[in-house]
């Protein structure tokens, strides 16, 4: 039988801290020590030899504790996220800054289904939303949303529509930031919209008008008002490409 994450995302201490000294190591009531995976001082290696060890490995033998057995819906699908954060040990947590601390670096979980017979993300990758009030003001170099992309964990799992989420299984998972190519592409879309934002033509904005970085329509406003940042999903599907060595980097 499989372990869930609550196990398998254990690290074993060394044997001499596994039982007190005083207990009979033979006596059944000896358990063995565990400690939480180190999510807030892990390295990136670390970090990314853990994620490649929950591939091939469906979200139910993940973390069963967390009922994956309901089927997707857009009122549940943050389970998904939750389930692979158990799995490092992440507590839910709302507050700003990357998942991993000491490593900077942020976990995103990406659904892949089929498209034209081909696999490609089912959605956008969102970094944030857009602070309207300071983007004017700001230059790439220092730009609030080139931090978002220093590096990231991306972890893709298959999507089935009216499939039970417990069913899906991890396809491909990794660390990722933008090679050179990438980065300039991402830096021309965000002058675009930096510009665009500072003449006063921020209800003109649409993710069509730019190629890889994208201001997204997200909450109220139907987009005239708030919109967050993303990687749009034809990249997002490249990525995923390159990650399994569909697609050349």
């Amino acid at each position: 039988m499989r372990r869930s994450c609550t196990t398998f995302s254990r690290m074993r201490l060394s044997r001499s801290d596994e039982r007190p000294d005083h207990q009979d190591p033979r006596s059944s009531g000896s358990r063995k020590r565990v400690v939480p995976f180190p999510h807030s001082t892990a390295t990136a290696e670390q970090i990314e030899s853990r994620a490649k060890e929950l591939v091939g490995r469906p979200l139910m033998d993940l973390q069963p504790a967390l009922d994956p057995r309901q089927p997707s819906s857009p009122r549940n699908k943050g389970i998904v996220g939750r389930i692979y954060e158990a799995c490092f040990d992440i507590p839910p947590n709302s507050r700003a800054g990357p998942d991993f601390e000491g490593a900077g670096i942020e976990l995103k979980s990406v659904p892949i289904h089929m498209k034209g017979g081909e696999a490609a993300a089912k959605e956008r990758i969102s970094l944030g939303m857009i602070d309207f009030s300071t983007l004017p003001d700001e230059v790439w170099q220092t730009a609030a949303v080139r931090h978002k992309l220093g590096r990231m964990l991306l972890i893709f799992y298959g999507w089935e529509p009216l499939t039970m989420i417990g069913r899906f299984r991890t396809l491909a998972a990794g660390l990722w930031e933008p090679d050179e190519t990438s980065s300039r592409s991402i830096e021309a879309d965000w002058q675009l919209i930096r510009d665009m934002v500072a003449d006063g033509r921020r209800t003109d904005l649409s993710e069509s008008l730019t190629k890889v970085l994208g201001a997204a329509t997200k909450g109220p406003g139907h987009g005239s008002n708030t919109r967050a940042w993303s990687l749009k999903q034809p990249f997002v599907s490249w990525i995923y490409g390159v990650m399994i060595g569909r697609t050349a980097g």
